[in-house]
């Protein structure tokens, strides 16, 4: 009888093997470096759209409100690259509500005039009617602002772009194409791999179609390439439809949700995060009492002889964290509603859901979302109130 041995495969393998735990390692210390990045980054953010949004309550002057809104914008794209980092990272938190694919789809075609070389022609056919999925809206806008850029690098000649969506009863669906060099097969089956990439070292990091890959399938999605060397290539991204919903629209241009005067406990270790927010609260109406952290807290607490209607505090902070520092409170008898901000993703952070009195609010957050948090969570209270 034939002797069979399987010393031989086990050794090819074991090459393989450490290089797939190498790069597990990497892809744990990118992750763990991702995070950290983002919380500091999402810091100065809140720093630089805050005191932006303040400036531009003041000035009436049309060219310097405009600059002012430019550097807004680019503060808010700087935001989204943020939360590219934190997917790739596997910890960012995704914030899933009913979209519009065309509206998406519109969104992102305004911003294609800056991403594509006038050698490339972008046609858009949508769908007449307006197929509604579940997605978070940055996530899918960077699905199709990755695709795009991807089709771009294909074609340093030129070309065409295309985008497309479809739908029918259950499944919505979004196809982009380009007129580009195409990829051979073993290209192909390994885009979708985190840090593989055609593109010459500098060019790119290889995380654009891992990260897209990830987004979608997130979502309940599926996407397939189809390609071929000097024919170009074709990605179609399936989506679930979502049936007789009402897509969230933008928020109504009535401004933000005013306070009358009630008293806000302010706990931030982050001195220009803290000052930024202080001024937010104090326009919208509140009147703001500010600490550096838990235990200075717990002392202005200790001073004031009036209560305070809500706890807005930072998650992490030095020697006690906002958790720690909102338990504390109540075990002193101040039944506080809580909200609680930081830049590192919310569900790394809490180990529990927060119930119907905490709101978790990521950084970098505008005037109109902490202003309307503050009055939902106030508002709750005091109905909570009434009814005891």
């Amino acid at each position: 009888m034939r002797k069979v041995t399987t010393e031989a495969p086990r050794a090819a393998l074991q090459p393989e093997l450490e290089q797939q735990i190498r790069q597990g390692q990497r892809l744990e210390a990118v992750g763990q470096l991702a995070g950290g990045v983002a919380h500091d980054f999402n810091n100065l953010l809140t720093v630089i759209g805050g005191n932006i949004e303040l400036a531009l309550a003041e000035v009436d002057d049309p060219v310097v409100k405009g600059d002012l809104q430019e550097v807004l914008r680019s503060a808010e794209r700087a935001t989204e690259l943020v939360h590219q980092l934190l997917e790739f990272a596997r910890a960012d938190v995704v914030e899933a509500r009913v979209v519009g694919l065309n509206e998406a789809v519109v969104r992102v075609g305004r911003m294609l005039g800056r991403l594509l070389p006038e050698n490339i022609e972008i046609r858009v056919e949508l769908v007449p009617e307006q197929p509604s999925i579940l997605a978070d809206p940055g996530q899918l806008e960077q699905v199709l602002l990755n695709l795009v850029v991807n089709a771009r690098d294909a074609m340093s000649a030129g070309g065409v772009v295309s985008i497309r969506t479809h739908a029918d009863v259950d499944v919505v669906t979004l196809v982009v194409s380009d007129t580009g060099a195409g990829m051979n097969e073993h290209t192909r089956e390994r885009i979708f791999n985190p840090f593989f990439t055609t593109k010459a070292p500098g060019d790119g990091t290889g995380l654009g179609l891992s990260t897209v890959y990830r987004i979608v399938s997130s979502a309940g999605g599926e996407i397939g390439v189809e390609s071929k060397l000097g024919a170009g290539t074709t990605f179609t991204v399936t989506f679930p439809r979502i049936a007789d919903m009402t897509v969230e629209r933008a928020p109504s241009p009535c401004g933000p949700l005013r306070g009358s005067g009630q008293r806000i406990l302010l706990v931030e270790d982050e001195e220009m995060v803290r000052a930024v927010t202080a001024e937010m609260l104090s326009r919208a109406g509140y009147t703001v009492l500010t600490a550096n952290d838990g235990e200075d807290a717990l002392r202005v607490l200790e001073e004031e002889e009036q209560s305070v209607d809500l706890l807005f505090t930072d998650l992490m902070m030095p020697r006690m964290s906002g958790t720690e520092l909102a338990a504390h409170l109540r075990a002193r008898g101040h039944d506080l509603p809580v909200i609680y901000s930081s830049g590192y993703p919310r569900d790394v952070l809490l180990d529990d859901q927060p119930d119907d009195r905490t709101i978790v609010l990521s950084k970098p957050f505008t005037g109109e979302e902490l202003s309307s948090a503050v009055h939902g969570l106030l508002a709750g209270a005091a109905g909570t109130s009434a009814e005891s």
